[in-house]
């Protein structure tokens, strides 16, 4: 059986009673990205994907981020690093890379952002898996089907 996972935004998940943007943009939030570092062999625990929201809230002021706005940050973020390598091809570089330079090198960190991205689907995936396994115990809902 192929699982086919659909995220439907405009409160289409109230009438379903899954999870909310709302919900998962705070389940997103509080989850610490783990880091291990080789010199010190030790986990560094950073709350990279918190850092990212309270710059993207700051910037959409008096309007809160949403866990869609964190994800296209964090892609965003990705291809400005993978773009400013000097052996990364032309077509691979985004033009706005030629006119934007890092403030903060933070930002451009592969590793954490691959782990942010990483955590981020995983804590989405995590809150639909969970509505998917409460579904599983009720009968004759209707509006929710298995295709």
């Amino acid at each position: 059986m192929m699982r086919v996972t659909a995220l439907l935004g405009a409160g289409a998940s109230v009438d379903i009673g899954g999870p909310l943007s709302v919900d998962l943009t705070y389940r997103v939030r509080a989850r610490v990205q783990e880091i291990y570092d080789p010199k010190t062999q030790n986990i560094n625990r950073v709350p990279f994907l918190n850092e990212v929201s309270t710059k993207l809230d700051n910037y959409f002021s008096p309007e809160k981020s949403h866990f869609e706005d964190i994800f296209y940050a964090l892609e965003s973020l990705s291809s400005f690093t993978r773009g400013w390598r000097p052996r990364t091809i032309k077509k691979f570089k985004p033009h706005l890379g030629s006119l934007l330079s890092p403030i903060n090198e933070r930002f451009f960190d592969e590793l954490l952002l691959l782990h942010a991205k990483r955590d981020l689907l995983s804590e989405v995936g995590d809150a639909i898996n969970g509505y998917d396994s409460l579904f599983y115990r009720r009968e004759n809902y209707i509006g929710y089907e298995v295709l």
